[in-house]
């Protein structure tokens, strides 16, 4: 009794919708299994299930929709099936930046779920709206795919051979056709997955503070740090822990061989996959000389006490030169008159130059050059004079001048018809 209810039941439900519309029982019926697949599964398979209901679903739905009658039946331009499965295509592709629009102007965003689970909507409405349509057309008139009917026709072609031999290789055949096309289907719409790797690049931050491939500085001064930043990718399919070590090294031209090297800095840090990680390092070279070789060493998971580029999984080099800082140079002028004193104040490496007059009223060029250290400031050369007087012509002074870490002293000695004694102090901080 309960065996006939369920088969009563089942040809009441099932048998309109097979011969009403069994296109819109099928559509209707893939568009839910297609979005609950897309929202459930992940990777590949979230692909398979996401792609009928991107390109074919709404589409084919609102064509439906549009036309539910047949076209042998009616006058107007009726898309055949063959049509109505290329415009399937075709409008789904119209239908999705509509809904995609819809979406951003209601602050849900381009989200994949938000996206499928909207063209999944309008494919069911249209569906729907296509099988109230046809039921209110006579049967003759309505569009529908006669699916008992070439189900019957492909049940006995396998069921209904007198051989078993022909029944086992008729069911072969259609087991082989179907894993075919699921086959072929699914290697187009998936795509291979590549091998894991990582990706490992240097950059620099412009002026406008974009980070780009390029502009690297080449020439570094001891005492003033350059920053490099490095950009590191993870395409293990997994969460990895990498270490990136700074090396500066000198390299023998002849041999190609580190003939010194010099560790900077060991950087640490985990990615996940598909993330990206970009570390800074500023470089303060504690080498100098020309055609140095700055290493940066990539490794996962631990970094050996000598890294190279056979043992990193990926390293890079760039070339530079690195010179000591310039010491500061200065200029101090100073002038007497007669038996005088002269204070100098100079800064760094720095010439002092007195000249004197003496008591006569005659002047002389320049009389003291020397030069000042850095850190203790000494006039070290010996400074030579030319004097001049109205009365006798020329004459010649010379002198000598020493200094010490604060404070020098200058005499000079000039020979004229009288004596003429000047003293000169010289100071320097």
């Amino acid at each position: 009794m309960d065996h006939d209810v369920v088969s009563v039941v089942s040809r009441r439900v099932s048998g309109p919708m097979l011969e009403l519309s069994g296109d819109v029982g099928l559509g209707l019926l893939g568009t839910v299994v297609a979005v609950g697949g897309s929202l459930i599964a992940t990777g590949s398979l979230r692909t398979v299930f996401g792609l009928p209901v991107v390109f074919f679903l709404p589409g084919y739905a609102a064509v439906s929709a549009l036309f539910p009658e047949s076209p042998n039946r009616t006058g107007r331009d009726v898309p055949t099936a063959a049509r109505r499965v290329a415009l399937g295509f075709g409008v789904s592709v119209t239908l999705l930046p509509l809904v995609g629009l819809a979406l951003a102007v209601s602050g849900v965003g381009l989200v994949p779920s938000a996206v499928e689970g909207s063209l999944g909507a309008v494919a069911a409405v249209g569906f729907l709206v296509a099988g109230w349509r046809r039921s209110r057309l006579a049967s003759g008139d309505r569009f529908h795919v006669p699916l008992r009917r070439h189900a019957r026709r492909i049940h006995g072609w396998i069921f209904h051979q007198r051989r078993v031999a022909d029944r086992v290789l008729n069911a072969a055949f259609v087991v082989a056709v179907l894993l075919a096309v699921t086959t072929l289907g699914y290697g187009l719409v998936v795509p291979a997955e590549s091998a894991a790797y990582s990706e490992f690049s240097l950059l620099t931050e412009s002026e406008s503070g974009d980070l780009v491939a390029g502009g690297y500085p080449t020439d570094l001064i001891q005492g003033e740090s350059e920053q490099f930043v490095m950009a590191v990718e993870n395409h293990e399919r997994q969460r990895v822990q990498f270490v990136v070590v700074g090396e500066l090294q000198r390299v023998d031209p002849a041999t190609g061989g580190v003939t010194e090297r010099a560790e900077l800095r060991r950087l640490s840090q985990g990615v996940g996959d598909g993330e990206t990680w970009r570390p800074r390092l500023s470089v303060d070279p504690p080498l100098t000389g020309e055609n140095l070789r700055l290493a940066f060493f990539l490794y996962t998971d631990d970094a050996p006490g000598e890294p190279n580029s056979a043992s990193a999984d990926e390293h890079l080099f760039l070339w530079i030169n690195s010179t000591a800082p310039e010491a500061e140079t200065g200029t101090a002028n100073v002038s007497t008159t007669g038996n005088g004193t002269a204070n100098v104040s100079t800064t760094g490496n720095g010439t002092a130059n007195v000249s004197t007059t003496d008591d006569a009223g005659s002047e002389s060029v320049p009389t003291a050059n020397g030069s000042a250290g850095p850190a203790a400031g000494n006039v070290t050369e010996p400074p030579a004079a030319n004097e001049t007087t109205a009365t006798d012509g020329n004459a010649t002074a010379a002198g000598t001048a020493t200094s010490g870490n604060e404070t020098g002293a200058e005499n000079a000695t000039a020979t004229t018809t009288a004596t003429v004694t000047t003293t000169a102090t010289v100071t320097t901080t």
